[in-house]
């Protein structure tokens, strides 16, 4: 997914709106990213700007990015440079994936000035760079010394120069019919999509995609094997899109997957895609807006949320190796009657033992079969110190053994705790809701408590709300902290409650206003219940429900861990259409 030549050519309308206008604030929410705040003809825009590889673009915002506390050196720059200055032209070279925006202002010394930013689209070699009229380079979001590239070098100081042009055909002027059978003769055997992308200069690699398939379908057909029929349908969609461009004929769409994860997005309408998994916008700003928005949110929660999946993971093996360990301990000290019996035996053959012997044979009162034992002693001890130290294996074992019994119901517990929190973080990639988990692992002693009102989030998680088809409240929570909040502390004595058994999941409360939920709402919060469990891809689903009376927490439990009695048991099949049915936004 990339901003191509020719959508950026097609974007250059839209941001020649903000032509005339001053620059207002400059911010720089990350190192990559820069925003200019801009007073217009039609009133405050904002201008994104950002040179991350697998996102580099320029469009209008309507999002609300967080900005640091300290700005980065090069926003404090711009600052001084930019605001109060005039934006006087946006420029594109042909379809280059440059874009050339001139802010003229005035200098300390009241002097009209001109620089220039320049956002380089360009992949991994995307960048934003400013420099003056003399083209003298004032800064750079990646600066590019010798020691990374030798053939341009990005510093202060150094003159500007354009990147190195590809030798292809730009979309906007080549002779389709020429273009193709000069495709076909020069790649006789490559595969016409490749062929075409490594050809034509303004297309991304989709958009390549898109018009080989109006030409030959979804089949891997290389350009020696195209047919007459296909010749003409490739020079008629080629003829499509550049009519498209000069004519500015646009088609903002965006393609998204089942679970709404971003996939990729054009300027011309699409075959390849269902239309249920496209979705038009009425500008270009606005498709890469919420398409970038939508990726590059999700991208940095599942950055977040990796890390604490991987430090509670890693407890959670600990935890085991910890439970296997004591297991096996636990198994060892079954043995513990052996050394009670021996030490009785020793004591019983007192008479028959000399100081110095290695063993005693003596015949086990305690076994049915009155079997023959051989008992291994010390030889320097007493007889008497002998059936001592066979008491002292016994207590100390018998000891060990109660002590196990309680430090293994705790690894348990806890490895059911760590197996909760795994699922909240698999279930959600909403900010609230990760912050929500890190204060709860750092209060539990597994990070390092950090300042909550310092790093707090905008917005506090809220709990899943649906309203059932017999009009009842229904509360899921949405990790460990939230369940023990709906449950004790905003659920009602006469309540619903709902969990999915033996598993991690969610707490799920109707909320009766002393009225008896009707059998539907049991059975769909049931579903939900289900759903918002670790078996949420399952069917009948085993869920517990009561009323909140009968739940109780245990003093010192973990967050989310209940007990609960004179519970029923519904079986359900989870359904996310249902949750979509009942849920409110």
């Amino acid at each position: 997914m990339a901003v191509d030549g020719a959508l950026l050519h097609l974007l250059l309308r839209e941001l020649e709106s903000a032509v005339g206008g001053f620059v207002d604030k400059v911010y720089q929410p990350y190192r990559d990213q820069l925003v200019f705040t801009m007073r217009t003809r039609e009133g405050q825009k904002r201008l994104l700007l950002t040179c991350k590889s697998d996102a580099a673009r320029v469009h209008f915002t309507e999002q609300n990015y967080e900005n640091p506390p300290q700005p980065p050196m090069l926003c404090m720059l711009l600052r001084k440079l930019l605001i109060g200055s005039k934006l006087t032209a946006v420029r594109q070279d042909d379809m280059e994936r440059i874009l050339f925006l001139d802010f003229t202002g005035r200098s300390e010394l009241g002097e009209l000035h001109t620089i220039t930013a320049a956002a380089e689209l360009m992949g991994r070699h995307s960048n934003l760079i400013f420099f003056d009229s003399d083209g003298i380079i004032i800064d750079a979001v990646k600066r590019i010394d010798e020691n990374v590239s030798t053939v341009r070098q990005i510093f202060p100081g150094l003159k500007y120069e354009l990147p190195p042009k590809q030798n292809r055909m730009s979309i906007n002027t080549l002779n389709p019919s020429e273009f193709v059978d000069t495709l076909i003769k020069d790649n006789p055997g490559i595969l016409l999509e490749k062929a075409f992308l490594g050809t034509v200069q303004g297309l991304s690699p989709f958009n390549c995609a898109e018009l080989c398939y109006q030409a030959v379908g979804d089949q891997n057909v290389v350009c020696g094997e195209l047919d007459e029929q296909q010749r003409q349908r490739l020079i008629a969609a080629i003829e499509r899109c550049q009519t498209r461009i000069k004519n500015h004929d646009i088609c903002p769409t965006g393609v998204f997957d089942q679970t709404g994860a971003a996939v990729d997005y054009s300027f011309m309408p699409l075959i390849r895609y269902d239309k249920e998994n496209q979705k038009p916008y009425d500008t270009l700003s606005q498709l890469l807006d919420a398409f970038y928005y939508t990726k590059e949110h999700r991208d940095r929660q599942r950055q977040s949320s990796r890390d604490l999946y991987k430090l509670v993971e890693n407890a959670a093996d600990r935890t085991r190796r910890k439970l296997l360990t004591r297991t096996q301990e636990l198994e060892d000290t079954k043995n513990a009657d052996k050394y009670r019996i021996y030490g009785d035996l020793i004591m019983a053959n007192l008479y028959s033992i000399q100081k110095g012997d290695t063993t005693v044979s003596a015949v086990d009162y305690t076994d049915p079969d009155q079997k023959t034992v051989v008992i291994a002693l010390q030889n320097d001890l007493t007889p008497n110190r002998n059936a001592q130290r066979y008491y002292k294996l016994y207590r100390k074992a018998d000891n060990a053994a109660k002590q196990l019994v309680g430090l293994i119901e705790k690894d348990r517990e806890e490895l059911s705790y760590l197996d909760s929190v795994l699922y909240s973080l698999e279930s959600t990639d909403d900010s609230a809701d990760i912050a929500q988990i890190r204060e709860e692992l750092a209060a539990q002693g597994y990070l390092k408590h950090r300042n909550v009102a310092k790093n707090k989030q905008k917005g506090e998680s809220q709990p899943r709300k649906f309203i059932s088809s017999g009009g009842f409240e229904i509360l899921v929570g949405r990790n460990n902290c939230q369940n023990d909040q709906l449950t004790f502390k905003k659920a009602q004595s006469n309540d619903v409650w709902m969990h999915a058994r033996g598993i991690p999941g969610s707490h799920v409360i109707i909320v009766t206003t002393g009225k008896q939920p009707d059998k539907q709402t049991l059975t769909e919060a049931a579903i939900l219940a289900a759903l918002y469990s670790k078996n949420g891809k399952s069917v009948r689903v085993p869920v517990d429900y009561t009323v909140v009376k009968r739940v109780k927490k245990p003093i010192g439990s973990p967050p989310g861990f209940v007990n609960y009695f004179d519970f029923q048991t519904a079986f359900a099949d989870p359904s996310e259409d249902l949750a979509a049915k009942l849920k409110v936004d």
